[in-house]
């Protein structure tokens, strides 16, 4: 689940219009909102969004993809090793 203040990549195209320029784009979760205004066909999308880059800009939740702390990976490749 993502929330404020976890780091994203863009993964998917927009839902309306097929935008794909932001893939690959990380970036910081700076707030939620429950819609925006696409850039690319100013369509308004109703759909959970993260704010980012200091809530200027927004990305549709189902677009993102979460990049997991670097303690959160340690502590799952630890558990992994002391399960096998």
């Amino acid at each position: 689940m993502i929330k404020v203040g976890d780091l994203v990549m863009v993964v998917k195209p927009t839902t309306c219009c097929g935008y794909a320029g932001a893939i690959g784009s990380v970036h910081v979760v700076t707030g939620m909102h429950h819609a925006y205004v696409c850039r690319a066909c100013d369509a308004t999308v109703i759909t959970p969004v993260a704010l980012i880059d200091g809530q200027f800009e927004a990305r549709e939740l189902t677009r993102l993809k979460r990049i997991p702390p670097l303690e959160e990976l340690e502590r799952d490749q630890l558990v992994k090793e002391l399960t096998v």
